[in-house]
């Protein structure tokens, strides 16, 4: 099991961290595009958390609220991401999986942050240091950031946030599903229907894209 574990960590260190721009250039739009489809489901636990923070926020419980909304950023991240691109290049869905768990371990996305603006670049042909919330003064992957930093205090130094903070980390979280993988998702010409499915489209329409935490 402990040689298992090395190989696997080895292997993952090898195939994913240091060569980020490697697998973009051989990741296709039709690669990625074809996982989404075979798991339409892929954004279920993000939009969960997206919900769970909303009821707590709703219910006073703000620090709690920004914990959750924080998991849900990562999970975005990691869910529809970094995991559609290590099984676009790993063809064995039980090593590609184990590549994920052992790329993703841990809390935080520091480590594929990279891989995360070629990719939006690769898609969106935009940049993805220049998205931001109408009105915001950072960009919206430094907030994400910031938001990430906030759910340490809360986990490990048992720091408690209001309802502004708590806010602020609802939109941020919302404004992740929108403005990153929701752009990059349309790209595809993939919309997300019931909040949380994601279906091809053809053509477009301003319904393809909906937003999980609306009533």
């Amino acid at each position: 099991m402990i040689a298992w574990d090395e190989f696997s960590s080895q292997f993952a260190n090898e195939l994913y961290p240091e060569h980020k721009t490697q697998a973009i250039e051989e990741f296709t739009a039709e690669r990625l595009r074809s996982y989404y489809v075979k798991y339409p489901d892929v954004l279920v636990p993000a939009v969960n958390a997206l919900d769970e923070s909303k009821q707590l926020h709703e219910l006073g419980h703000k620090s709690a609220a920004i914990v959750f909304a924080a998991s849900a950023v990562e999970l975005l991240f990691k869910s529809a991401v970094l995991r559609p691109v290590i099984y676009g290049l790993v063809h064995h869905d039980g090593l590609a999986e184990t590549i994920v768990e052992v790329s993703t371990g841990g809390s935080g996305f520091d480590r594929y942050e990279k891989l995360l603006q070629k990719l939006f670049a690769h898609l969106t042909y935009s940049d993805l240091a220049s998205v931001s919330r109408k009105d915001a003064a950072k960009p919206l992957l430094k907030e994400c950031n910031d938001l990430q930093d906030k759910r340490n205090k809360i986990i490990h130094k048992g720091q408690r946030f209001g309802a502004e903070e708590s806010a602020w980390a609802a939109e941020v979280s919302a404004s992740a599903y929108h403005l990153i993988v929701g752009k990059m998702l349309y790209s595809l010409k993939l919309g997300v229907y019931d909040g949380h499915m994601i279906l091809p489209f053809d053509p477009p329409t301003d319904d393809d894209f909906v937003d999980p935490l609306e009533d």
